[in-house]
């Protein structure tokens, strides 16, 4: 287990990372160090789909030196398909963590075509976790050792056990702002344009900053609210463990703290319900002036949701009607309301949605809207 001072300087080192891109290409040298090995990666994957092949990779935002170009392309075209340590891990629920020898014998893995990747990348003994980061993106940190060091033994899964529910925070920060995507820092240009509400507070909730997004929602006092400049809650039941979760978050951001934030749901005054995530935040990394104990709440409200219509067609190659309608969908207007708004026939919008779900892969509208909806996307 580490001890109190090097679990929260690893935390600290973690959310660091979650608010740059150069402190996330350092993520799995920390996490290395951190394992005392010399190797380690950081991927993005498709969830799984429950089928025998391992679901495709989606970025490989962080590793050490030991995974080259040549190791990554080599994985990319071939070695990913046959990834028995992952082919086995994913049929553990997650989050997961496991040591890799509990999935596959040293004798197999010997055998198999696997190990061919191992030699190339120096792994042979492996902790692995797994979990889940947004509706169809899982995160999977590795971390290895080669044959001739010690292996990862039971008191490594439990170190990873504390680290996990930080790592998933940061990840999903990094994933939800589109920090991997598109290769920069999330400066406040970013949080003012992207279509989910953000407001950085201090430890005792004063509003340090806030977007548009943000502002419609406090000023419609549905929900959240401001007292002066301090960030609270209509929602009397619920407003103790809001301004807990930030205290304690902006702790954690201050190299004080072990909690990771958390969710809320806040009653609102339409009878509705408003889930808002609070997570630590490195603030010296944003450039926020600085370094102070502060938290980053967001929340994704429907009613301010700004999809842009050429966002949609340009990312997905619909037609102008199929993007006027995909933009109403995830705007949260039903197939009935835009036919008789766009006064078509109900049977073309059918058809429209029909071309929609072929465009993107979608089968189910409850599925297309969340996918529409998608702050990384519609916010740019």
């Amino acid at each position: 287990m580490f001890t109190e001072s090097r679990l929260l300087q690893v935390i600290a080192e973690i959310y660091e990372a979650a608010a740059a891109p150069a402190g996330l290409d350092n993520l799995a040298q920390m996490l290395a160090r951190a394992f005392d090995s010399e190797s380690a990666l950081v991927v993005f994957n498709e969830m799984p789909n429950g089928g025998s092949t391992p679901p495709p990779t989606l970025a490989v935002p962080s590793t050490t030196k030991n995974f080259d170009a040549g190791a990554r392309l080599s994985y990319a075209q071939y070695y990913h398909d046959i990834n028995i340590w992952l082919r086995e891990g994913l049929k553990n629920p997650l989050p997961a963590i496991v040591l890799c020898n509990e999935l596959v014998d040293e004798t197999t893995l010997m055998r198999h075509e696997w190990f061919d990747y191992c030699r190339e990348t120096g792994m042979f003994h492996c902790l692995g976790t797994a979990f889940r980061i947004g509706d169809n993106v899982m995160g999977e940190i590795g971390i290895h050792r080669w044959r001739n060091q010690a292996p990862l033994v039971e008191d490594d899964k439990r170190k990873m056990a504390q680290l996990l529910p930080h790592l998933q925070r940061a990840l999903q920060l990094q994933h939800r702002f589109g920090v991997l995507e598109y290769g920069r820092a999330v400066g406040l240009d970013v949080l003012a344009g992207i279509a989910i509400g953000v407001v950085l507070v201090d430890a005792k909730a004063r509003i340090l900053f806030s977007n548009d997004v943000a502002e419609r929602v406090l000023r419609s006092k549905r929900s959240i609210v401001t007292v002066g400049r301090t960030l609270s809650t209509k929602d009397h039941n619920g407003r103790g463990n809001f301004h807990r979760l930030i205290r304690h978050a902006a702790q954690t951001s201050a190299g004080c703290g072990t909690s990771c934030g958390g969710v809320v749901a806040l009653a609102e005054t339409n009878g509705g319900t408003m889930l808002v995530s609070i997570a630590p935040l490195r603030a010296r990394g944003l450039g926020f002036g600085p370094s102070m104990p502060a938290a980053i709440v967001t929340f994704h409200d429907p009613q301010y949701s700004v999809v842009n219509d050429r966002t949609l067609a340009g990312a997905y190659g619909f037609t102008p009607a199929e993007a006027r309608l995909a933009a109403a969908l995830a705007r949260g207007a039903t197939l009935a309301e835009y036919a008789q708004r766009e006064s078509v026939a109900i049977g073309t919008a059918r058809t429209h949605l029909k071309h929609i779900f072929q465009k993107t892969g979608w089968s189910r509208q409850t599925d297309l809207v969340r996918a529409l909806a998608d702050p990384i996307l519609n916010g740019r």
